[in-house]
């Protein structure tokens, strides 16, 4: 008995092997030699170490007789069209009729995949690009020649006999889809969206397993690949993508901030791997607006002028001088590009302006009853590009009853005034003797170089004198009253009706003498005046002016008991 091995022979998907008619089979355990039988057993995976993975069938060994001493056929079949990794191998023992010569082959199928075709193409401007998908069909070629002659299995076999497998053509295509977040679809078309915006149309077109980009007329340049799913007639499914570069002439939107002149480059891209390139004098450039062509236009946003539009016809650079008070995007514009030859290409043009927005600020201040008091506006622009300062041409301004006032000079009866310096933002708050407290803060607009305002708001603290033996007197504080202008140019406050009235307080008593009663020639006068303060709190206080002439009215009560 002299034992052979053949092999390992591999196998490749529903690759056959074929014996030799002279030899008898055995698998595991069962003798095929007459007939047509067929034995079938399970194909499992195979871990590192090359064993057998219990319960994880992925395909089937068949082994079929052709006959008595006709030799047998070994197939295998890939059941889990999913699985790409190794099949455990199946052993057949072969012997001749008289079982004088026995060999072993081992039968291990290798899953090759096929793949799928990952199409690029390159077009000009508006142009359609086509993509055939494909499925190329990986499977060697397979033969077994020139086993060793000194195996004498072989040598008793037919050692002319040869097992070879032509490879076959390619995978056919039996469907395309598109592949959208990790699922297929089903739509026959889908939009190119690049940086949130449409850049043209794919569609599937199934007869010729293709699929078609249509770019937009105006976009040039490299859209993201569009992902696609391909079922092969194989039983398995294919994921591919198609690229695609759009060449010709181009002009990118531009962003700035408010009251900045912007500009784009008119280029052209003639090649995928290179930048593109200025277009020369021999390409004329123009607006295109009511079918007239004009190297300046004005920009317009919903009917009105916002800036304006102009065309360097040398550089091919268009820029926009948008209004210093215009924030947003003006109403696109079209450009006519006519090449050397005379084809005219159309793009379009919108840029985007961001609000620059100034702060302002102005110091409160502290001083005493009678005491004026000074701060200064100040302004902080809201971009390096953007000057902000107070002078002549951005004067400070009061605001009135939420409009701006020319006036320099505001008086609030019962508080006193305030005078402003437009050119410098110098305020100057001059309370009237009597008052104290803390009124309502003022308001003063300022503006930088696109005229874009800022206020702020100026509030002042004024502190009482300290008089001796007097009761603790109440702020005069609360809100103004009603702005109106003077001849002059000057604006009086009126303090609301409601804040003249007074209420009584009690008059202070002597242990020497009795507080003399008044007499209809002279009443006693309610001095106390109750005036809401900042916190919404009333307390009675007295002023100064109102304190004397109780002490005045006491002194002649006092005279008059003498006499």
């Amino acid at each position: 008995m002299w034992p052979a091995t053949f092999g390992p022979i591999t196998l490749t998907n529903n690759l056959n092997q074929i014996f030799d008619r002279n030899t008898s089979i055995w698998v595991e355990g069962n003798y095929i030699d007459t007939g047509r039988n067929s034995i079938k057993m399970a194909a499992q995976k195979m871990d590192e170490n090359g064993e057998p993975v219990p319960d994880t069938n992925v395909g089937t060994y068949t082994l079929t007789s052709k006959g008595a001493h006709r030799g047998a056929e070994v197939s295998f079949e890939l059941t889990d069209s999913t699985y790409n990794g190794p099949i455990a191998p199946a052993y057949v023992i072969l012997s001749d009729s008289n079982f004088e010569y026995i060999g072993f082959v081992r039968f291990q199928p290798q899953i090759i995949r096929g793949e799928v075709s990952n199409p690029s193409t390159v077009g000009w401007q508006g142009k359609e690009q086509h993509a055939k998908i494909s499925i190329k069909n990986n499977l060697p070629v397979i033969t077994q020649n020139d086993n060793p002659s000194t195996d004498l299995f072989y040598q008793r076999t037919n050692p002319e006999k040869k097992i070879e497998q032509k490879k076959p053509s390619n995978i056919d295509v039996r469907d395309i889809k598109f592949w959208v977040n990790g699922s297929a679809t089903g739509a026959q078309s889908l939009d190119a969206i690049l940086n949130d915006e449409k850049i043209g149309v794919y569609r599937i077109n199934r007869g010729k397993n293709e699929i078609i980009y249509q770019p937009s007329g105006t976009f040039v340049g490299r859209p993201q690949p569009i992902e696609f799913i391909a079922y092969g007639s194989d039983g398995h499914s294919y994921l591919g993508n198609f690229s695609q570069t759009v060449l010709g002439i181009q002009l990118q939107n531009t962003h700035d901030i408010q009251g900045v002149t912007q500009t784009s480059q008119i280029t052209i891209i003639s090649s995928p791997n290179e930048p593109g390139r200025p277009l020369d004098s021999n390409w004329p450039i123009d607006f295109i607006s009511n079918s007239q062509a004009s190297k300046q236009l004005s920009a317009t946003k919903n009917g009105q002028t916002v800036g304006l539009y102009q065309i360097d016809p040398n550089t091919g650079t268009v820029s926009f001088a948008p209004d210093k008070n215009f924030i947003g995007q003006p109403d696109k514009v079209t450009i006519r590009v006519t090449s050397a030859s005379g084809e005219q290409t159309n793009l379009q043009y919108q840029p985007t302006v961001d609000a620059v927005r100034p702060s302002a600020r102005i110091a409160p201040t502290i001083g005493e009853q009678g005491q004026s008091q000074t701060s200064k506006v100040r302004i902080t622009s809201g971009s390096d590009q953007v000057m902000a300062r107070i002078d002549a041409n951005h004067p400070a301004r009061f605001i009135i009853n939420g409009q701006v006032s020319n006036a320099e000079k505001i008086s609030i009866s019962g508080i006193g005034s305030y005078i402003l310096e437009p050119s410098t933002g110098l305020v100057t708050f001059s309370p009237d003797f009597e008052y104290f407290g803390k009124p309502k803060g003022i308001n003063i607009q300022v503006t930088d170089d696109n005229n874009t305002p800022a206020i702020a708001t100026y509030n002042v603290t004024v502190l009482r004198h300290q008089v001796a033996q007097q009761p603790s007197p109440a702020a005069n504080s609360g809100d103004q009253g009603v702005i109106e202008e003077s001849p002059a140019g000057e604006t009086v406050i009126q303090q609301p009706v409601s804040q003249q009235q007074s209420q009584p307080v009690q008059q202070p008593q002597t242990q020497q003498q009795p507080t003399p009663q008044p007499t209809p020639q002279q009443p006693v006068q309610n001095v106390a005046e109750q005036v809401p303060g900042a916190d919404n709190t009333e307390l009675p206080m007295l002023d100064d002016t109102n304190a004397w002439y109780m002490i005045a009215i006491a002194l002649l009560g006092a005279l008059s008991g003498e006499e």
